[in-house]
């Protein structure tokens, strides 16, 4: 879904492309084809009425995210991220990664970045961010999630909306503001 689970999925492709997005195509799946450009707020509360959709987006530095938010598919955690030096695919089980010297070249599977994955409690999700938190405060250290980022993810779903009502169009970034 979209904006009810959509967000962390967008947001771990843009931490991974370590980039700026330039642009966003998006199809929804069948019977969200109109749900138009304003996120409504209902899937929240409600997950069958948030629109379900898979994203192409492309990032700067020539990186493309594969994000697929579909409803009608496995209940899987999935993103792709594809570019010119390599590709990672992460899922709720595992993350694999490939390297490659220059693009076009055959890539090799390299060791996966340190991750903890999915804690048994919430607690210990928790814990890390807190930590961080203080640590920013003490330290008047930066954050490892900053707001730009924040505001990419969301320009990112919002353009999905706009490309979704414009035929699956590719939506450029940033979006105008009014």
């Amino acid at each position: 879904m979209l904006f009810r689970n959509g967000t962390h999925l967008v947001d771990a492709v843009c931490y991974f492309a370590e980039a700026d997005p330039v642009w966003v195509i998006a199809a929804h799946e069948r019977g969200f084809e109109d749900y138009g450009i304003e996120y409504k707020g209902e899937g929240g509360k409600d997950p069958r009425l948030d629109p379900a959709s898979t994203l192409i987006i492309e990032f700067e530095n020539g990186i493309r995210g594969i994000v697929n938010s579909a409803k009608m598919t496995p209940a899987i955690f999935e993103f792709d991220l594809l570019g010119p030096n390599g590709r990672y695919w992460v899922t709720d089980k595992h993350c694999t990664v490939w390297k490659t010297d220059q693009p076009e070249d055959s890539p090799k599977e390299v060791a996966s970045p340190q991750a903890s994955g999915y804690a048994d409690h919430f607690g210990d999700t928790l814990i890390p961010a807190v930590q961080e938190l203080a640590i920013m405060i003490w330290n008047s250290t930066p954050s490892s999630s900053p707001a730009r980022r924040a505001r990419n993810t969301l320009e990112i779903m919002l353009g999905a909306l706009v490309s979704q009502s414009q035929d699956n169009t590719k939506i450029y970034l940033p979006l105008p503001r009014k």
